[in-house]
């Protein structure tokens, strides 16, 4: 919404993206349990399209087509998504603690 320029967030800024975030994250919950998705990629694809989806359904793109910002969001959503399960779920290999 912003387009990097941290100092143009304003009160509507964060309304917004609180209004696409618990869109989100209550759809994301709901179908994840109709639709029995476990598999890790299944889960970024299904967060990624709803992402998609209520971002588009929430407000108007600011650059390109109007699906382009939404498609944007979806795959940082995915993308921060992987980074935060491999940061989460990271394995200490060949350390070992002394006693």
């Amino acid at each position: 919404m912003v387009q990097g320029n941290l100092a143009a967030i304003t009160m509507n800024h964060g309304i917004t993206a609180l209004k696409v975030s618990l869109g989100v994250v209550t759809t994301y919950f709901v179908a994840k349990k109709i639709l029995k998705v476990e598999q890790f990629w299944k889960t970024l694809i299904l967060l990624a399209i709803i992402t998609m989806i209520i971002d588009y359904l929430i407000h108007p793109t600011h650059f390109g087509e109007a699906w382009t910002e939404a498609v944007m969001t979806g795959l940082g959503a995915s993308a921060f998504a992987t980074v935060g399960h491999f940061i989460a779920n990271r394995r200490t290999k060949g350390i070992r603690l002394r006693k």
